[in-house]
């Protein structure tokens, strides 16, 4: 504790009365070498890692702190963060997909992982799992226009990249609700 404390410290004189945010930095990792689950040591160290845009550092700590927490839904938050650094800094889809398909292995009906996994699966052409991601999806968003738009997407990757015409027909069968539903009939 008195360790942790006077890590924390550090860091704060640093950033605060020196300016030196590399050592700052320094004594926030320190600390989360040690305790990687500490909250307040996690932001600082992220804030500071974002601001020098060290994507590779920052990919790191959010996978410690991913690895340290113990409570599902804020480890699920970190891995979908791990995820869109991947994506979005790191160029690397599938250790994005990886980090998703662990995130919804943990808490099956999150929307914001499948949303963020079908496109990624389309990127890789991992059609069969985007497909699946699709119908996910539109079962966690019954009866609303995001549902519609992914059984559309869902029947035309089935139609299109899988050769599956029937279970695209039936896909676009149960979402024709009348005869001038010219999108699903197209």
């Amino acid at each position: 504790v008195d360790r942790i404390r006077a890590l924390m410290t550090a860091g704060a004189f640093a950033l605060e009365k020196l300016e030196d945010r590399g050592a700052a930095l320094r004594h926030y990792r320190r600390l989360l070498e040690l305790e990687p689950a500490h909250e307040e040591a996690f932001v600082k160290a992220r804030a500071l890692l974002e601001e020098q845009k060290d994507d590779a550092g920052l990919l790191e700590t959010v996978v410690a702190r991913a690895a340290a927490t113990a409570n599902v839904r804020d480890r699920v938050i970190m891995l979908k963060l791990q995820a869109e650094l991947h994506r979005d800094r790191m160029k690397d889809p599938r250790n994005a997909v990886a980090a998703l398909k662990q995130a919804i292995s943990l808490l099956p009906d999150d929307l914001d992982a499948y949303l963020m996994l079908a496109p990624l699966e389309e990127e890789q052409r991992w059609w069969q799992g985007a497909a699946d991601c699709y119908r996910k999806i539109a079962e966690l968003t019954p009866g609303s226009d995001t549902s519609r738009t992914a059984r559309l997407r869902e029947a035309a990757i089935r139609e299109d990249e899988l050769g599956d015409r029937e279970a695209a027909r039936n896909i676009l069968e149960e979402l024709i609700i009348d005869d001038t539903d010219r999108q699903a009939a197209k």
